[in-house]
C-alpha cells in the first residue's frame, strides 16, 4: 500500500483546467442540457456543481496523481462525470477520451459522451486510463462497482469521501469509507493513496491508485517500499525528536 497523506505525490503541479476556448449562449445550454437528460431546475445551480468544486484540493490532487501514474494517456474513461470536465487534463496525449454517466455524461469535442449504466458497459480493450471521483459512496452495490473498474482500465484512480459522518451528505450510502471499507470493495490493495484535505473545509477525501494488472509480487514489491520508507521517516521524526529534547 502506498504512502498516505503527509507530502504531496511526485508528479507536475499545473493548472487545472485550461481557460474555456468559446462561449455559449445560456440558452443554447439550457436546451442542450434538458436534451441531455437533465432535470428541471435553474441552469445555474446546474453549473454551481462544477463551478463550487473547481479549485478545490482533492482535484488537483487526482490531476497530479493521474500524471503520475498514467503518464500520457492514450485512452482514457471517466466514469461518473456529472458533466465535470476531468478529462480535459487528459488532452494533449489522449486519441481518445470517454466520458459515461447514468444520466449527465460530459459533453465536448472529440469527447465520446456515452449516458449508459456503467455495470452493462462493454469495452473492447482495456483504457491506459480510468478515472472515477466522488462516485462509489453513491452507489449500492460498491464491491461490482469497483470490480468492473478493474476490469476495463490498466490504471485506475478513484477518490471517495473520507470518513464522512454517517446521513451528512444526501445520497451518499456508505459513510463512513474510510481504507478498509475500499479494500472490501476492490479486494486488493491499492499502489497509491493519499489523503487530501480541504483547506476551506474539515472534509477530506481518500484518493486511490489501483494498477489491476500488476502481479502479487509486484504488488508485494510496492507494498515493501511503501513500509520500508515509512520505517525511515518515523526513524528520523524519532531521531530528530530526541535530539530536540
Amino acid at each position: 500500500m502506498g504512502l498516505v497523506g503527509g507530502r504531496s505525490p511526485q508528479g507536475p503541479t499545473l493548472p487545472l483546467l485550461p481557460p474555456s476556448r468559446r462561449k455559449v449562449p445560456a440558452l443554447r445550454l439550457r436546451d442542450r442540457a434538458i436534451g441531455d437528460g437533465w432535470e428541471g431546475g435553474n441552469e445555474l445551480e446546474k453549473l454551481s456543481y462544477w463551478e463550487k468544486r473547481k479549485d478545490w484540493v482533492y482535484l488537483h490532487v487526482a490531476r497530479i496523481i493521474c500524471a503520475r501514474f498514467a503518464q500520457g494517456p492514450g485512452s482514457v474513461l471517466d466514469v461518473g462525470s456529472n458533466r465535470t470536465p476531468t478529462l480535459e487534463w487528459h488532452r494533449p496525449s489522449a486519441t481518445r477520451l470517454v466520458s459515461l454517466d447514468l444520466r449527465r455524461p460530459y459533453v465536448a469535442d472529440g469527447v465520446e459522451s456515452i449516458q449508459e449504466d456503467f455495470l452493462k458497459y462493454q469495452v473492447d480493450e482495456k483504457y491506459d486510463l480510468v478515472t472515477c471521483l466522488q462516485v462509489l459512496e453513491h452507489v449500492p452495490d460498491a464491491g461490482a462497482f469497483a470490480e468492473r473498474l478493474l476490469s476495463v482500465g490498466k490504471v485506475v484512480v478513484v477518490s471517495v469521501p473520507y470518513k464522512w459522518r454517517r446521513g451528512c451528505c444526501k445520497g451518499h450510502v456508505h459513510d463512513p469509507v474510510d481504507e478498509l471499507k475500499m479494500f472490501r470493495w476492490f479486494r486488493r490493495r491499492p499502489v497509491y493513496s493519499y489523503i487530501a484535505r480541504e483547506v476551506t473545509t474539515e472534509r477530506s477525501r481518500l484518493i486511490q491508485v489501483y494498477q489491476p494488472d500488476l502481479t502479487i509480487g509486484q504488488e508485494m514489491e510496492g507494498t515493501a517500499r511503501s513500509f520500508i520508507e515509512r520505517v525511515r521517516r518515523e526513524t528520523r521524526r524519532i531521531y530528530r525528536e530526541r535530539i530536540a529534547g
